[in-house]
């Protein structure tokens, strides 16, 4: 009786143990997006900053070219840098956890990457097709980070992800058709006009991954890691 007893608490500390290691399982990539989330408002803290400067000291001057050609690597150094340092904390790589963040870190650095190297290719003009094809590369960052969302929804099975992931896609869209521009980058002078489309994604970049984060901590401290509660499949 004894023997059985002891094996019986033995199963259940195991059975503790799983648990807290597979509670533990989402609580780095739930950081990690929250750290995305983050950086690309930094990023947009240095946009804004960045027109500012075009607004009240113009094109030709230094400070603004320097900040101007600083700005279009923050954002990939940025997400290399968080990518880099979740990577390093991992201790296994098959866990739903990293697998998550090596994804998506795949994703934001790849599509950042090419994006940069269309932007260097692209035509210099002012005609309709090199306006379509400006708009257009806004998809490179746009398509991965849908697919991106899909994956996780399903890896993790979780219809609010997928939902949410599914509005934003239904709202870009309808903005990228509707070709809409909104002044941006307003501080001390005019700025410039870019598309809604544009915002929305840039939104989506910050805010939704950070809200995005944020639900993926309180859903693990409230239900451990029981990712299938809100199932797809359900």
């Amino acid at each position: 009786m004894d023997n059985k007893i002891k094996n019986a608490l033995d199963d259940i500390n195991m059975i503790k143990e799983v648990m807290n290691k597979t509670q533990q399982n989402l609580s780095s990539f739930s950081s990690f997006m929250i750290s995305v989330g983050g950086i690309y408002l930094f990023y947009i803290v240095l946009e804004q900053i960045t027109y500012y400067l075009m607004n009240v000291y113009g094109y030709s001057s230094s400070i603004y070219r320097n900040m101007s050609h600083i700005l279009p690597f923050t954002l990939l150094f940025g997400y290399i840098a968080i990518w880099v340092i979740f990577h390093i904390k991992q201790k296994n790589n098959d866990t739903l956890n990293n697998k998550l963040v090596n994804i998506w870190g795949i994703i934001l650095i790849g599509s950042n990457i090419f994006y940069w190297f269309y932007q260097i290719i692209l035509p210099i003009g002012n005609n309709s097709i090199i306006n379509m094809l400006v708009r257009v590369a806004q998809l490179i960052l746009f398509l991965p980070v849908v697919v991106g969302g899909i994956v996780t929804a399903v890896m993790l099975k979780d219809i609010i992800i997928l939902i949410f992931d599914i509005g934003f896609a239904i709202a870009y869209i309808f903005l990228f058709v509707g070709m809409k521009e909104i002044a941006y980058g307003t501080i001390g002078g005019i700025g410039t006009r870019i598309p809604l489309n544009s915002i929305c994604l840039k939104i989506f970049l910050s805010i939704g991954f950070l809200l995005i984060g944020i639900y993926l901590k309180k859903w693990r401290k409230v239900h451990g890691n029981t990712v299938n509660t809100r199932s797809i499949s359900d």
